[in-house]
């Protein structure tokens, strides 16, 4: 039972840590800082890939020692000095796990809304500097030189 307990509290830390790390992701992409912005995504993924490694040994823990599959079919095997305290864990990990869910989702319309100003600005940048003509190139790539009629030339020689 002294496993299944450090593995809850092991995912709480681990998910708290994630979530003080999406708020640096989240401060990161407010000041537009893209290189220690990298960093703090690899750290994200890195972290995740460990919360999830955590995830199935304490999955595997119940299922090789109780057969248990669920999460909620383990009252059964619980003593009752340790039910309270593993509860109180499951419902911290709920909250933490919603909590990140939460910022996950601030940081990534963030990113999007980012994605789209930068789309925007090379769209209206292409259109400034786009010729307005369709017939300013012929079709070997070089000027039309086609003269607009008569007019008048101004200049010297």
């Amino acid at each position: 039972m002294s496993k299944i307990l450090e593995n809850l509290r092991r995912q709480l830390k681990a998910l708290k840590l994630l979530y003080s790390l999406q708020k640096e992701e989240y401060g990161l992409l407010l000041g537009n800082d893209k290189s220690h912005l990298q960093k703090n995504q690899f750290a994200i993924q890195r972290l995740i890939k460990q919360i999830q490694e955590e995830r199935k040994e304490f999955l595997k823990i119940l299922e090789d020692n109780w057969g248990i599959k669920q999460l909620k079919e383990i009252d059964k095997v619980l003593p009752d000095s340790i039910k309270n305290e593993f509860n109180s864990l499951i419902e911290e990990l709920k909250l933490q796990d919603k909590l990140c869910m939460e910022q996950a989702t601030k940081n990534a319309d963030l990113a999007i809304a980012h994605l789209e100003q930068t789309k925007d600005l090379v769209k209206f940048l292409y259109e400034q500097i786009r010729p307005k003509a369709k017939d300013v190139y012929s079709r070997y790539g070089t000027l039309n030189e086609k003269t607009l009629g008569p007019c008048i030339v101004n200049g010297r020689l």
